[in-house]
């Protein structure tokens, strides 16, 4: 783990994440930011082999987080799928799809 913390360390990500358990690194995840898409790239992955979970934990947890900041940011509150669905078409949107998304905090 020691020689790709010093190698992300040198490659000039937009963002990273560091993967803990217990007080011990046990991943790195580097982002980079598509200036044509404004989406994020996970570019670089290590992880401590015996723990093989930790990749989709700390991914979950870093969307989470972001949906957090996001709804904050944006002053958003819930609202029921339903409810938010038949006023959008009251309004005259079209229907095109369906999405859920679900959180579970801890």
């Amino acid at each position: 783990m020691n020689i790709y913390r010093a190698y992300f360390e040198t490659v000039d990500f937009d963002f990273a994440l560091m993967a803990k358990k217990q007080h011990r690194m046990v991943g790195y995840f580097g982002f980079a930011v598509r200036p044509d898409t404004g989406f994020a790239e996970l570019i670089a992955v290590a992880t401590d082999p015996a723990e093989q979970g930790v990749i989709r934990a700390s991914l979950a947890e870093a969307v989470r987080q972001s949906i957090e900041a996001k709804s904050v940011l944006l002053a958003a509150k819930a609202v029921s799928t339903k409810a938010a669905t038949a006023e959008l078409l009251q309004s005259g949107f079209k229907k095109t799809g369906e999405e859920v998304m679900l959180v579970k905090k801890p």
